[in-house]
């Protein structure tokens, strides 16, 4: 490829800048070879979600996207945080330019490590970064830009009168006079000189800037006089001599020469290559596997019974408030938090969903409840990593959290921190755990006022769920901080039993199940007695009440006694049991009621004489028909329910005098496309890195063709791409067809991301400029084209959301 003609503007210099990047982003992935391409594949996730990249040149252009460059550089450690900021300041583009100032010590360790994330690599003795990285360094080192850059901005009046001040030649051009002051200002020792001369005020003011700049408040800062004139106080003398810079946003900034000069020619650029040692001490193998067995075990049980109990209360607002976290804290044995964090993980794995008045099992959750113990651990576990809310803070569970989206990074960068000790050893302090997340992910760290605040309550959240025991990362967790589908599995095979199909029957009327009991038990033992306890074990206690119960749903009492033999351990049940399940069998449906409005009849005329006399039945205004017949002024139902609350067991007819068989509805609700994804996640449903990375590897290179393309969603056709080849075929769809032709703003892998999502009802990230030109990011799903524009649900609204296909900047992943 060559460029005929040079950029005629600064829009074609940036074309050309993001088109050399990448470029040589493209050469450098080809060096990789195919086991280093997997390993960066595996960790940019947004490569392996479909469609995926054909060609090096596309995984290139995809790689530079600033939402995957965004979420890659969340999670840079602090010594290559160091080394980007370096680059920025001071403008290396060699590693001996950085070797230079920042030493050997680390510093491949610090690059392999941006190389890994595709941020910066090197490629024939130069280091590029990734164009989207300089967006999220802000101000490196706290230096500011150069003086030549900040001067540019002032007008040649302005200029004239820092010259004069500094007592520099007058040269005729705005760009000579500019080069004569940024030489001034590169000159250390003149700066220390000049500002030996300020007032003391002045310095104390330069001094705290040179150190914790650049930016210091300026309200007085304007328009129209000299510089200067429109600044009072201390400032104005730094402001006369060029020292500080206003910005044109009522700030002064600090050129970077002087702050440099301030600092001192020892000073050198902070580089701290190593990790905190841990304060560890020694753990169990066998303790951490017993304990971290107990907690999987007792965290999928108790989704289960929290999603086996029925509809869940849904606030008007949203989410699920506190009284019915309470209700349901008593029905499957856990704390408030512990129904938080139960609720929010079933319903970021798709086993649950909610309506507008309800909350509701999916249909994922009957395939789910189904399976073994060891196979429904893993997909809540993937869903710990994707939450998006703080489940041990109180308040409603499924309520917008301000915090949530930084939470998945978090819990990764948490347990990944645990993963540095061996398995032998357990964390003693959770300070530490502070202190490496800090230096794991310094971006990340700096979004809370105090990290550690959260460090402790997402521990014992990972202690819930079985991926942390003694201090110590466990089986599962090590899995998980990998993001091995196999391996999670594994794990959870080795710590968890198989369901238990059997009972321990015992002669006071309860049954006992060591371990897990199967999806089929659990039913039959729920259906006919109620539990008493959870855990390694758990304990069921048959009463009158719950037999009936069982009895009501259309069991007869021979295959019920039938259906618990078969449960029993053995084969026979006891005694006791047989007695309590005969008696209430012989008395169920002695009494019975047909709507009428209603009637109740039975054979034994001394029962209704009975129910005549009850007091507390005097509600159902109950009135003698005949020796055997009476009326209820209730409905059949609110007649059945006082009955029962009154002790006997009456049987509901229909017209017919048909008995009627209870049941319970089996109501689902539809899970979200998130939910659906993160059940995809769990179950490995990405494109396989190792596969992915040979293919890529082993396509050929096409030529491009059209306009260069700058980040920020513009097209510049100053610059002109001479290809030789034949270029590739664009996919050939109708959605294709459209959105090449109105989606201009975006390359064609962007394009094929928008087009893949909108014929497979996928979700996709776009960055969207609306009608008043703010631009924002939104996470869309269920589009749908609609001419020049795109219908899809928002999940920042929450609500229905129509875009213009020409104003869509940018695309990624969700």
């Amino acid at each position: 490829r060559r460029l005929t003609g040079p950029p005629k503007d600064q829009a074609g210099l940036a074309a050309l800048a993001w088109l050399s990047v990448t470029s040589t982003l493209s050469r450098w992935l080809r060096t990789l070879g195919p086991d280093r391409l997997a390993a960066l594949l595996a960790r940019r996730p947004e490569t392996l979600t479909e469609p995926v990249p054909r060609h090096l040149g596309e995984l290139a252009g995809r790689l530079q996207g600033r939402f995957g460059v965004a979420e890659a550089f969340q999670s840079v450690p602090l010594p290559a945080l160091q080394i980007l900021e370096t680059v920025h300041a001071y403008g290396c583009r060699t590693r001996a330019q950085l070797a230079e100032l920042l030493g050997e010590d680390g510093l491949d360790d610090a690059l392999a490590a941006l190389a890994d994330r595709a941020l910066a690599w090197e490629y024939d003795g130069r280091l590029s970064v990734a164009g989207e990285v300089a967006s999220g360094i802000g101000y490196p080192h706290r230096l500011g830009p150069g003086a030549a850059e900040l001067l540019a901005q002032r007008t040649v009046s302005d200029l004239r009168g820092i010259a004069a001040q500094l007592d520099l030649p007058d040269p005729p051009m705005k760009k000579n006079l500019i080069a004569a002051l940024a030489a001034f200002y590169g000159d250390a020792d003149r700066i220390r000189a000049l500002t030996g001369r300020a007032p003391a005020e002045t310095r104390e003011i330069l001094d705290a800037l040179a150190w914790h700049g650049p930016l210091l408040g300026a309200p007085a800062t304007g328009y129209g006089g000299p510089a200067g004139s429109r600044h009072h106080g201390p400032e104005a003398w730094a402001v006369h001599h060029g020292l500080l810079v206003p910005d044109g946003w009522q700030q002064l900034v600090m050129p970077r020469e002087v702050a440099l000069a301030l600092r001192g020619p020892d000073w050198r650029p902070p580089f701290d290559p190593w990790p905190p040692s841990p304060a560890a001490r020694p753990v169990s193998a066998e303790a951490v596997a017993r304990e971290a067995a107990a907690a999987a075990g007792a965290l999928v049980d108790q989704v289960n019974a929290l999603l086996a109990a029925g509809p869940i209360a849904r606030l008007k607002a949203g989410g699920v408030g506190t009284r019915e976290q309470r209700r349901l804290a008593r029905l499957i044995g856990a704390d408030e938090a512990g129904v938080r964090l139960a609720i929010e993980l079933a319903s970021t794995a798709g086993l649950l969903a909610s309506t507008p008045d309800e909350v509701l099992p999916t249909e994922a959750y009957d395939q789910w409840a189904a399976a073994e113990p060891p196979e429904r651990l893993p997909p809540l576990l993937v869903a710990w990593y994707r939450l998006t809310a703080a489940p041990w803070q109180d308040g409603a569970a499924l309520a917008r959290d301000p915090i949530g989206r930084l939470m998945p990074d978090l819990r990764l960068e948490l347990i990944a921190a645990a993963a540095a000790l061996p398995p032998d050893q357990g964390v003693a302090d959770e300070s530490y755990l502070t202190d490496a997340v800090r230096w794991r992910a310094p971006v990340l760290a700096g979004s809370f006022e105090e990290p550690g605040e959260f460090i402790g309550p997402l521990w014992t959240e990972a202690a819930r769920l079985g991926l942390v025991a003694h201090g110590s990362l466990t089986p599962l967790g090590r899995a998980l901080v990998a993001l091995d589908a196999d391996a999670l599995g594994r794990a959870a095979r080795s710590l968890l039993d198989s369901a238990t199909e059997t009972a321990i029957f015992q002669a006071d009327l309860t049954a006992v199940v060591p371990g897990t009991p199967g999806a089929a038990l659990a039913r039959l033992l729920d259906s006919a007695a109620d539990r008493e306890s959870r855990g390694t074990a758990s304990t069921w206690r048959f009463t009158a009440g719950s037999v009936r119960r069982a009895l009501d749903t259309g069991q007869t009492a021979t295959e019920l006694l039938d259906a618990l033999r078969t449960a029993a351990s053995g084969g026979t049940l006891p005694q006791p049991l047989e007695y309590l399940l005969t008696d209430v069998a012989r008395r169920h449906g002695q009494l019975r009621v047909r709507t009428v409005g209603c009637v109740l009849h039975a054979g034994d005329p001394a029962i209704l004489a009975e129910l005549l006399a009850s007091r507390a039945l005097a509600g159902l205004g109950l009135r003698e028909l005949a020796p055997t017949v009476l009326s209820s002024a209730a409905s059949r139902r609110d007649t059945l329910e006082a009955l029962r609350s009154a002790g006997y067991a009456p049987v509901g007819e229909d017209s017919s005098g048909e008995p009627l068989v209870e049941r319970v509805d089996r109501r689902r609700a539809a899970a979200s496309p998130r939910q659906r994804a993160v059940r995809r996640m769990a179950a490995g449903d990405l494109a396989d890195p190792a596969e992915l990375a040979k293919a890529l590897l082993d396509a050929p290179e096409p030529a491009e063709s059209g306009a260069a393309r700058a980040p920020g969603g513009q097209r510049h056709g100053t610059v002109t791409v001479v290809d030789f080849g034949q270029p590739a075929a664009p996919e050939a769809t109708n959605t294709m067809a459209v959105i090449q032709a109105r989606a201009t703003a975006l390359d064609e892998d962007e394009q094929r991301l928008l087009a893949h999502a909108i014929d497979s009802g996928g979700a996709v990230r776009i960055a969207y400029v609306d009608g008043d030109g703010r631009s924002t990011v939104r996470v869309i799903e269920e589009i749908e084209l609609a001419g020049g524009a795109i219908e899809a649900w928002c999940r920042l609204r929450e609500d229905e959301r129509m875009f213009m296909l020409n104003r869509i900047e940018a695309v990624a992943p969700a």
